[in-house]
């Protein structure tokens, strides 16, 4: 079986170097071993639209925060395929502008579509903007606390922003407002530490996004 395969690797290594695609993903799964040389070839068959590489490379961008541009590229690929979870990482991507363009307003567009069919991580960054402001869109956080209101039961910062939200205004006290500002830090940091443990791509994206905004 190990000839035969190594015989196939030689085999898909020729078909690849001369510009067969799939040949270019099957020898790259082959020497998955050897992660460098495997991105090479998934980066080759993702250039010629292969949806399955582009998957992979996409990954592996994040992962080790390399070709971040191209990372960017192919995520906008499979978001128009319908890809939701490749629609959320765009989104993520244009919002942090770590893959170098950020563009907030069509991040914020993206986040809404995702938000209508429920997307609880979507509609608390749609909640996040909202409340923030951004260039081309003033706050509104009568519009945030509906986003947060949606997803507090599942996301616990969704739930103190909204918290902080509901107590602002000149009737109430500023010690409280400040105490849950103490809190959503402390629940931030505290989920920073959490994707240490197995982290998701989305959980490894944010912790990219921190390191390039610190």
């Amino acid at each position: 079986v190990a000839t035969n395969m190594k015989e196939a690797a030689v085999f898909f290594k020729k078909a690849a170097d001369n510009g067969h695609v799939e040949a270019q993903y099957q020898y790259a799964q082959s020497r998955q071993s050897e992660s460098v040389e495997a991105y090479s070839y998934y980066r080759k068959a993702a250039k010629q639209n292969h949806r399955a590489a582009q998957y992979i490379c996409i990954l592996y961008q994040i992962k080790f925060n390399s070709d971040l541009a191209e990372c960017l590229e192919f995520c906008q690929k499979l978001a128009i395929e319908g890809d939701v979870k490749m629609q959320f990482i765009y989104a993520r991507l244009l919002h942090s502008g770590i893959a170098g363009r950020a563009d907030k307003l069509k991040a914020f567009h993206c986040y809404s579509l995702l938000a209508r069919g429920n997307h609880c991580q979507a509609q608390y960054y749609c909640g996040l903007m909202l409340e923030e402001g951004i260039v081309g869109m003033a706050q509104d956080p009568c519009r945030a606390r509906q986003y947060y209101e949606q997803v507090a039961e599942y996301i616990p910062l969704a739930k103190l922003r909204l918290a902080r939200l509901l107590l602002q205004g000149d009737d109430h006290d500023i010690h409280a407002i400040k105490a849950i500002s103490m809190l959503i830090n402390f629940c931030d940091n505290f989920q920073k530490e959490k994707m240490a443990e197995a982290p998701t791509i989305e959980q490894q994206l944010d912790r990219l996004i921190q390191k390039n905004q610190r």
